[in-house]
């Protein structure tokens, strides 16, 4: 198993923002060494024990192609509908390993 790819910059919140409809937004940056490799967020399947806690699956993906072969963090997104208090934590984990835990904020 690989150990988590390193990261920084994770936050997630519901945006309640009026006029929108209520969604979960998660967003990141992943370390990868070529600008071709991906990282990708999806729901994890099966979720766990606890609904408040929203596990993501984090995959790093080939775009294909010839990507620059530098060391650098790309930006992740993440958004699902949501309502108020549906979530209050986000785990992100990558080969079956937890990598980042968050606290779920809210925008208003």
């Amino acid at each position: 198993m690989m150990a988590c790819p390193n990261t920084k910059d994770f936050s997630a919140w519901i945006n309640l923002m009026p006029g929108t409809e209520p969604k979960l937004i998660v967003t990141g940056r992943v370390e990868t060494n070529s600008g071709s490799l991906q990282p990708h967020l999806v729901e994890a399947d099966p979720q766990g024990i606890n609904p408040k806690i929203l596990l993501l699956n984090l995959t790093i993906v080939d775009s294909g192609g010839i990507g620059t072969a530098d060391i650098n963090y790309r930006d992740t997104r993440f958004e699902k509908p949501a309502v108020k208090d549906q979530y209050t934590d986000v785990e992100v984990i990558f080969e079956g390993k937890s990598c980042v835990s968050m606290k779920v904020s809210e925008a208003h």
